[in-house]
């Protein structure tokens, strides 16, 4: 499994969630699997993750952007040039960034089996320097690539438009993202004890994902005297600083409300098991990790119309889905805050729909036999 980066508290989010998923499922499934991957924030890089085999490599900035896509790892490339054509597969969980790309080219002038997951990193753009990579890079790796994962239909048709080969060829698989099964009674212990029901963010503190309104709520619910803890957490996205700030004026009304940094990655399903409610307000979130880790956590969940798991939890329960609208927010985290019966009911279908649906297990058989199918 390559990704462009693990850090100890999650920052490169979903595609390194799902990577290190997919490497314990595989590898508890009796395969000799390896993760590799940029790193920082470490003192001592570990040398595995949840058990995988890691070779966890230094990255820096090409440029002084923030954007995950500028980072480089010479050493990350190094390795891949001694060592990528003894893998039987690679997996590549792919974006327009110098990493995952140089990856996936290396692997395709070794002609060395490679398979790309792009989590809707590779959508249209319009960034000037997308047509130039797309020409020289983007466009012959994914075309040579043995299959394309993709998650939701709006991913597929994205993909299709922009390499119409994929299509033609028979390229293009459905994958789900999936979580680890953790046993109910273990988190049901690990959130007792504290009746005030608690309600939850967590993701990155960036204004794409509103972040804000989990304030805005806590504000206005205790104006209206609904009473709930209020916690927002994750790596930092430009926000932290001024939802700190905000979360300081509400406590100095009395309110229950906390503003935090990130997890580490091994830590946050226990972190969320510790609160009742979690509330993803963004918009267009194609599908987000953290709604099913929540999910799988015993927690009912709220999600806007325009999340790629709205369908879900509308065929299947586990949680509300609202309107982008505040007000639809407000009543729904407020009914779940007051209605404790139908809440309990809506967390006991969010364990039940992960175990039933995205299922680790089941994820690995679907790699298994791609694999198989292209003869890697």
């Amino acid at each position: 499994m390559i990704v462009a980066l693990v850090t100890p508290n999650g920052e490169f989010g979903g595609p390194t969630t799902v990577a290190i998923n997919q490497a314990v499922a595989l590898q508890n499934r009796g395969h000799d699997v390896h993760i590799v991957a940029g790193q920082r924030g470490y003192a001592e890089p570990p040398a595995e993750i949840r058990g995988v085999p890691a070779q966890l490599f230094r990255v820096s900035r090409t440029v002084g952007s923030q954007s995950f896509s500028f980072l480089r790892s010479d050493d990350l490339r190094e390795y891949l040039v001694q060592n990528g054509q003894y893998y039987d597969v690679q997996h590549i969980h792919m974006g327009r960034d110098l990493i995952t790309l140089g990856a996936a080219l290396q692997a395709r002038r070794q002609r060395a089996p490679y398979f790309l997951q792009t989590h809707g990193m590779v959508k249209k753009s319009r960034h000037p320097l997308s047509r130039p990579l797309d020409a020289l890079v983007t466009r012959k790796v994914v075309n040579d690539s043995r299959r394309v994962f993709y998650l939701t239909d709006n991913e597929k048709s994205d993909m299709g438009c922009q390499f119409p080969a994929l299509e033609s060829d028979g390229k293009l698989q459905h994958l789900i993202n999936g979580v680890p099964y953790i046993d109910p009674h273990t988190l049901a212990a690990a959130g007792a004890g504290d009746e005030r029901v608690k309600v939850v963010y967590f993701s990155r503190l960036h204004p794409r994902k509103r972040p804000e309104l989990m304030l805005d709520l806590a504000a206005q619910l205790d104006d209206e005297g609904v009473i709930a803890e209020f916690e927002v957490r994750g790596p930092d996205g430009g926000e932290y600083a001024r939802l700190n700030a905000r979360a300081g004026q509400l406590i100095a009304r009395g309110l229950n409300v906390r503003v935090g940094g990130p997890i580490a990655t091994d830590q946050a399903i226990t972190f969320l098991s510790q609160h009742d409610i979690f509330v993803l307000p963004s918009v267009n979130e194609p599908f987000p990790m953290a709604v099913l880790e929540a999910m799988s956590a015993g927690l009912a969940v709220v999600v806007t119309e325009s999340c790629g798991l709205a369908p879900t939890l509308r065929e299947h329960g586990g949680g509300l889905v609202v309107g982008h609208d505040f007000a639809s927010l407000k009543a729904a985290v407020a009914r779940l805050i007051e209605d404790a019966p139908y809440r309990r009911s809506l967390q006991e279908q969010a364990v039940r729909v992960v175990a039933e649906i995205f299922s680790m297990d089941a994820v690995a058989r679907q790699l298994e036999k791609s694999y198989e199918e292209v003869g890697a």
